[in-house]
């Protein structure tokens, strides 16, 4: 439905109005366009995998065992992936991290679990010397 005159002459103000008083605000709302993330695009194909899994698997049960369980296993598979579950194609998933688990991760030593470990107890063993 199309707007009258009227009506888009009151808009055009309010627009202009706008500008005026935040042009900021202005610029990010006439630019502003809704761009899919990657992960909403992994959570929609997850689903729709999803989906497609559910329908092998109620198939599988009318016609053969073996393409209810090709069923599961996509909708596993599916769930996963759209869950963020499983790693991506584009290497390791990166976290967001608050500023103060950002400083410790760079105070903290590089290395597995057990190397830490046995620093710590070589410390504590040289210590008691």
């Amino acid at each position: 439905m199309a707007l009258s005159d009227e009506e888009q002459r009151l808009l055009a103000q309010l627009e202009q109005s706008l500008a005026e008083d935040d042009p900021k605000l202005a610029h990010l709302m006439r630019g502003s366009r809704v761009r899919p993330t990657r992960g909403s695009r992994h959570l929609v194909a997850g689903g729709i995998g999803f989906l497609v899994g559910l329908t092998l698997l109620v198939l599988g049960i009318q016609t053969h065992w073996t393409v209810s369980v090709a069923g599961f296993v996509v909708m596993a598979a599916s769930a996963a992936s759209g869950l963020g579950l499983l790693p991506s194609r584009g290497g390791p998933r990166q976290h967001h991290h608050t500023p103060k688990q950002q400083a410790a991760a760079k105070a903290a030593p590089s290395g597995s679990m057990m190397d830490k470990f046995e620093e710590r107890w070589r410390k504590r063993q040289d210590e008691g010397r």
